[in-house]
């Protein structure tokens, strides 16, 4: 049968007050929330590939991809902007977002943490790739310290 193609620019949401955004988004699911992100993230990407040096559109992008899950999205764009950061001299900055990007990967119960803050359990579930970003987002931090 006639089924309608929908496209990324079909499924943008506009607010006209930040009061219904903030309802509509706590009464939704977790599930539908992180597709919601995931959406936007995807369509900033594509809407925004001329403004890699816009520092607020990046953060808006990080943020989306945090919000949505996407570990490996969220951790290399945090690692790019904080490269970013640390060239303006914008320390404290840098160590926050690479510290946000980090709590992607330590769950939320408790128990013992082994690896710059996160639990075995949690690494043994992680990709190859998951791993990588895990480990370039802790020595970034750890050289942040420094």
């Amino acid at each position: 049968k006639g089924e309608k193609s929908w496209s990324i620019m079909d499924l943008m949401y506009t607010f006209s007050h930040d009061l219904w955004r903030s309802t509509i988004l706590n009464l939704m699911l977790d599930s539908r929330k992180k597709d919601i992100h995931r959406v936007i993230a995807t369509t900033l990407e594509l809407r925004d590939t001329e403004s890699h040096g816009d520092y607020l559109s990046r953060m808006k992008l990080f943020e989306h991809w945090k919000a949505a899950g996407d570990g490996i999205k969220a951790s290399a764009l945090a690692l790019s902007i904080g490269q970013s950061f640390d060239q303006l001299g914008l320390h404290a900055q840098k160590i926050q977002l690479y510290e946000d990007a980090l709590e992607l990967w330590t769950g939320s119960s408790s128990g013992s943490k082994e690896f710059g803050g996160i639990r075995n359990s949690v690494m043994d579930s992680l990709s190859v790739a998951e791993l990588e970003y895990v480990s370039k987002l802790v020595k970034a931090l750890s050289d942040a310290h420094a």
